[in-house]
């Protein structure tokens, strides 16, 4: 039976037609049809060709000194600004040309509805300079310009700047009292030569270690035998009276008070705040405050034109405070802004 079976499988295969392999070829048009590649930008509607532009003196910019940058703002006169600053609480951009190389604005106060702005202008080489108030323009960051008024201060070296230096010696400052009295001499040493310093040692009571203003340098020699022995409460809002006391001519410079404290008026004084604020517009004074340890905030309301928190290291604190308001000591620009 099997031997049938495959007889028969071997006669169908011999029997069955042999298959063809066809090939198929395209039509004649379709032979001769031409390639074409396409361009996909031949589609895409564009302004014009996009140049790259690196500007490397942008380089440490954050992304709203870029805005300022980009912004083609210019002086009244439509001139271009060879330096700006900006002061971003305040939001506000201050532009300078002329003999300007850097501008740095130090602080922003509240005068009643203008904004007092401290600028320091730099020339070239480090030097500090005064430049017209037609070298100068503000703005917003919405790069709306802003109407000031600006009366230049003499340069550094042509007039006398007086500072006061008041150093609480109250009974809680006793783990501070030497960092504040070597940063304090530290700071005498480094004002400039046109600066008359004057110190004044505060607690229950104040005690001036030189009856008169005097060079710095003479202050300095007069405080480096001085012992400094904290006891007693803290007569502060008196101390900011005395530093607030006008001794220089109408349109002389401003008075620089610098307080260093470590907390509040724990001594009566009569009219409080509002008397300061009185005694410090007339005499023109700007002050600043360098809080140790037991600050409160707004304390002082609006009194102060900087305050600096001491948080970790009290010595190293002080002096880069000291360093950076000798510098402002320098030279700084008041310029009154209006709201646009």
């Amino acid at each position: 039976m099997k031997k049938s079976l495959i007889a028969l499988s071997i006669a169908a295969i011999l029997t069955t037609p042999a298959l063809a392999f066809q090939i198929s070829t395209p039509e004649a048009d379709m032979r001769t049809a031409p390639l074409q590649i396409t361009d996909p930008d031949g589609d895409v509607a564009t302004l014009g060709k996009v140049d790259l532009f690196i500007d490397l003196a942008a380089s440490h910019d954050d992304l709203e000194a870029l805005k300022v940058r980009r912004a083609g703002l210019t002086l009244p006169d439509g001139r271009p600004y060879t330096a700006y600053g900006v002061h971003k609480y305040h939001r506000l951009i201050v532009i300078a040309a002329g003999p300007v190389r850097r501008v740095s604005v130090s602080s922003v106060k509240r005068k009643g509805e203008d904004r007092e702005t401290l600028v320091l202008f730099h020339g070239e080489n480090g030097t500090i300079v005064a430049p017209k108030p037609e070298d100068a323009a503000v703005f917003d960051m919405d790069f709306k310009r802003l109407p000031f008024t600006y009366r230049p201060l003499a340069p550094p070296g042509s007039t006398t700047i007086p500072v006061n230096v008041l150093v609480d010696v109250s009974r809680s400052m006793a783990t501070h009292t030497q960092a504040v009295w070597n940063a304090t001499q530290y700071f005498l040493v480094a004002l400039p030569r046109f600066a008359q310093c004057k110190i004044t040692l505060f607690n229950s009571t104040l005690r001036p270690i030189t009856k008169n203003r005097s060079t710095c340098i003479d202050t300095y020699r007069a405080i480096f035998h001085t012992p400094m022995q904290a006891s007693g409460s803290t007569a502060l809002f008196k101390a900011l009276e005395t530093g607030f006391e006008k001794d220089t001519t109408p349109d002389g410079p401003p008075i620089i008070t610098v307080a260093l404290t470590d907390g509040v008026n724990t001594v009566p004084y009569e009219g409080g705040l509002e008397t300061l604020k009185a005694k410090k517009d007339e005499a023109g004074d700007k002050l600043f405050v360098f809080w140790l340890g037991g600050y409160q905030r707004g304390y002082l309301e609006d009194l102060p034109d900087l305050e600096f928190v001491s948080k970790q290291n009290v010595s190293d604190e002080l002096k880069r405070f000291f360093r950076s308001l000798g510098y402002s000591v320098s030279g700084l620009q008041s310029l009154l802004v209006s709201k646009g």
